[in-house]
């Protein structure tokens, strides 16, 4: 009986917490917001709706290249023993979007093969990878600013200079 009543009150707490948006398949372009032209990769930062109907920042880092490769966005800032940089999308400071959730990738993250490391190395697989982050809109308040950081590494054994924190500004439509 005791059993009981704990299962009961840990559910009961379980579902009294803040409800936390998590970006749900498939998605609906609503707006191409920036296209980021770099050296060795290009970025799409798109508005897009889920099928909660949840409103989505999307960027989708394309390399160049199809042989190259970018580090999952779970890996520290600087890395893992100074190699590597992870693929982040941010968003510094209050603007037109509020984040409201986690940001997902829709590429799984696995170890370097190639490297041995104090820890993983996580590596998405080469070719594109998109980033979403749910987020409201306030069309009310100035520009966005959103901060772009990837590093490219190519399984022929060479990596690209990282961009760390390339900042964006954008203007919300009428999305």
């Amino acid at each position: 009986m005791h059993k009981m009543i704990w299962l009961v009150l840990i559910f009961l707490l379980a579902s009294c917490g803040p409800e936390i948006a998590t970006p749900q398949a498939p998605y609906q372009v609503l707006e191409v917001l920036e296209t980021v032209d770099s050296q060795h990769a290009q970025v799409e930062l798109r508005l897009e709706r889920d099928s909660a109907n949840q409103i989505i920042l999307a960027a989708t880092y394309q390399p160049k290249e199809p042989h190259l490769h970018l580090y999952s966005k779970d890996l520290p800032r600087n890395g893992v023993d100074g190699m590597g940089r992870p693929t982040l999308l941010e968003l510094p400071q209050a603007g037109q979007l509020r984040s409201v959730g986690p940001i997902i990738a829709d590429a799984i993250a696995a170890p370097d093969p190639t490297l041995q490391t104090s820890k993983p190395l996580l590596i998405y697989p080469a070719g594109p990878v998109t980033l979403r982050m749910p987020v409201e809109l306030d069309a009310q308040q100035p520009n966005q600013h959103i901060l772009l950081s990837f590093m490219l590494c190519s399984s022929k054994g060479y990596c690209t200079s990282a961009v760390e924190q390339l900042p964006v500004t954008i203007q919300l439509g009428n999305s």
